[in-house]
């Protein structure tokens, strides 16, 4: 098989058959011995290209506005404003709740109702509106606590009205008793108290005159007794009057009297008795009206009567609660 013969060489043979020039041995054998020289020449130059190329391929390039010969100095970055989703989407500190405010069960609110009605009774408007305001936290629709704190804060004379009527207290009535029998309402006594510039309204006593605010019911009341008497047409003279009683009539007398107030206040707590079991009765079948109007009559008889008292605001709260249900 016939050798290929060098590219090199095989170029100086081409040009020196075609310039005819003679050469002897020694001369085809040094160009023949240049030719390696001449291509590695060649390809030395063509990997310095490669490399060029290759150098250039990965210098950075040279950021905007960056000068000609210095390194690129990079800008510092500004972060850029959160977007409307994304501040929406990121939680947010929750606020901290209010902390309620303590409830009162039943009979909290019983107890407290009682003591602030006790220092109503004793004049007292600052113990008396605390224990309210208690109340009424706790059960803002509280009837009786709202009116009675009305009668602590509104005007008696704009509430009342002018119109009035003359009244002479009975002994052993109270405010309470009054406010009933002419007010419809026992627990209107502390606006009558300030109707009247009575600082203490527990401290009523027998014979004082006091106004009642509206007209005088028809037939007249003991108010009638505040008016002068009218004049006594004269008379004859009166036969002399009889011996005076003799000591053991006295001591009869004495003691019938004692027997009449014994018999008054049983039959004051027999009363009592009977109308607190009616009203008892008629809370247990559901007849709230009925129980009311009950513990009225007992109120009436007694108006300190505690128990008259707690029952009573027991049975308009669950009236309340039951209208609103309805």
């Amino acid at each position: 098989m016939r050798r290929k013969r060098h590219p090199a060489v095989a170029d100086l043979c081409r040009d020196a058959r075609v310039e005819r020039i003679g050469m002897t041995i020694p001369d085809m054998n040094g160009i023949a011995k240049m030719a390696p020289l001449r291509w590695t020449s060649m390809a030395t130059v063509l990997l310095s290209l490669v490399l060029l190329l290759g150098l250039s391929a990965c210098a950075t390039p040279q950021a905007p506005g960056g000068s000609a010969g210095g390194a690129a100095v990079s800008a510092p970055v500004t972060p850029a404003p959160a977007s409307a989703e994304s501040r929406s989407a990121s939680p947010t500190p929750a606020e901290p709740a209010a902390a309620p405010l303590p409830g009162m069960n039943s009979q909290e609110v019983q107890r407290a109702m009682s003591a602030a009605l006790d220092y109503l009774q004793a004049g007292q408007e600052e113990q008396a509106e605390a224990e309210l305001l208690r109340i009424l936290q706790s059960e803002p629709n509280n009837r009786l606590a709202a009116s009675l704190m009305r009668q602590i804060k509104d005007d008696p004379l704009a509430t009342l009205g002018r119109e009035s009527f003359a009244y002479r207290v009975q002994p052993g009535e109270s405010l309470s008793r009054i406010a009933q029998r002419f007010m419809n309402d026992l627990h209107l006594f502390y606006i009558l108290a300030r109707y009247n510039n009575i600082k203490v309204p527990r401290n009523l006593a027998g014979g004082q005159i006091i106004r009642v605010p509206g007209k005088a019911p028809a037939g007249g009341t003991s108010a009638s007794s505040a008016a002068p008497a009218p004049a006594a047409a004269p008379v004859a003279p009166a036969p002399a009057a009889p011996a005076a009683p003799s000591a053991a009539s006295a001591s009869a007398a004495a003691d019938a009297e004692a027997a009449a107030a014994t018999r008054a206040a049983r039959q004051r707590s027999e009363a009592v008795t009977r109308h607190t079991r009616a009203a008892r009765a008629a809370f247990a079948k559901q007849d709230l009206d009925a129980a009311i109007k009950s513990w009225d009559a007992v109120l009436e008889i007694e108006p300190e009567n505690r128990t008259a008292q707690l029952e009573r605001q027991k049975v308009l709260g669950l009236k309340e609660k039951l209208g609103k249900v309805k």
